[in-house]
C-alpha cells in the first residue's frame, strides 16, 4: 500500500474528519484538516470542543460538521441547541460501541479518513483509537491517519507499505510500532537506523521497538509480517 503522507492537507472530495472529544490546540492545524474535509464528523462531546474553538478563533456558522454522532452523555445542551437546526444528530445508546466505532457506520468505504486528537488524554481511550483504527483499516484500502497536535499515526497491516513525506511538513522523528502483536518483523528503507539487519530482524516489547528513529529519506519502504504502527512528527515550524 502507497501512503501519502502530504495529502492531508490537499483538498480531497473523498476524505472524512472525525472529531474526538479533545481539546483543539491547535486550530492553524484543525483548521487546514476541516478545510481540506468533505465530511465531518463529530462525537458527542467533540461538539463542545469544536463550537468552544470556533467562537474562539472564527465564526462557529462556518464550522457546521455533517453529523454528530455517541450517546450523548458529553455533549451539552448549549451544543445540541446551536447545532441542532443545521447538523444531523444521530444518538445511539449501544453501550457495546464507542462513540468512535458509531462514526465509521457514516463513512463510505470510498472515503480517506483523518481522525483528530486520539493520541492524546487518557491511555485507556488512546489504545482504543488504536485498537478500533487497525480494525477498521483491515475493511479499507483508503488510509486511516490519527492526527495530534504534534504527530500522525498510521496502521500498516502485513505487507510491504510504502510512505511518502515531506520534510518541510514533517519532523525526522518518527517510530515503528509492534503495538497489538506479541512481535514482527519488520524490515524498512529510509530511516537512518533501519530495521531488518544484524540483530535488528524483529521488533516487540519483549525485544527492541524503534522509537525516536529519524527520517533520512522522504519515502520509506516498511516491510512487515504482522500489523503495526508507524508515526511521525509534524515540523516545528509547520506548525
Amino acid at each position: 500500500m502507497t501512503w501519502n503522507l502530504n495529502d492531508l492537507f490537499n483538498n480531497n472530495n473523498k476524505t472524512c474528519l472525525i472529531l474526538l472529544n479533545c481539546p483543539i490546540n491547535n486550530w492553524d492545524l484543525f483548521n487546514r484538516l476541516w478545510s481540506t474535509a468533505s465530511l465531518k464528523i463529530c462525537l458527542d462531546g467533540g461538539a463542545n470542543r469544536l463550537l468552544e474553538a470556533s467562537r474562539k478563533h472564527s465564526n462557529p456558522s462556518n464550522y457546521l460538521p455533517d453529523y454528530i454522532i455517541g450517546d450523548f452523555d458529553s455533549i451539552t445542551e448549549e451544543s445540541r441547541s446551536f447545532y441542532n437546526n443545521d447538523v444531523t444528530l444521530i444518538k445511539d445508546e449501544d453501550e457495546y460501541s464507542t462513540d468512535y466505532m458509531k462514526s465509521f457506520k457514516l463513512i463510505p468505504l470510498d472515503h480517506s479518513v483523518v481522525t483528530f486528537g486520539g493520541l492524546s488524554g487518557r491511555i485507556d481511550q488512546t489504545i482504543h483509537t488504536l485498537y478500533y483504527t487497525r480494525k477498521e483499516q483491515v475493511k479499507r484500502d483508503l488510509p486511516i491517519c490519527i492526527v495530534s497536535e504534534n504527530n500522525v499515526a498510521i496502521s500498516l497491516s502485513p505487507g510491504h507499505h510504502t510512505i511518502q513525506l515531506k520534510t518541510d511538513t514533517f519532523g525526522k522523528c518518527c517510530g515503528v510500532l509492534p503495538i497489538g502483536t506479541k512481535s514482527a518483523k519488520i524490515t524498512t528503507k529510509g530511516l537512518k537506523w533501519d530495521l531488518g539487519g544484524p540483530g535488528l530482524e524483529e521488533t516487540g516489547f519483549d525485544s527492541m521497538i524503534s522509537t525516536s528513529n529519524h527520517l533520512d529519506s522522504e519515502t520509506i519502504e516498511i516491510e512487515t509480517d504482522e500489523y503495526i504502527y508507524f508515526n511521525v512528527e509534524f515540523k516545528n515550524d509547520f506548525l
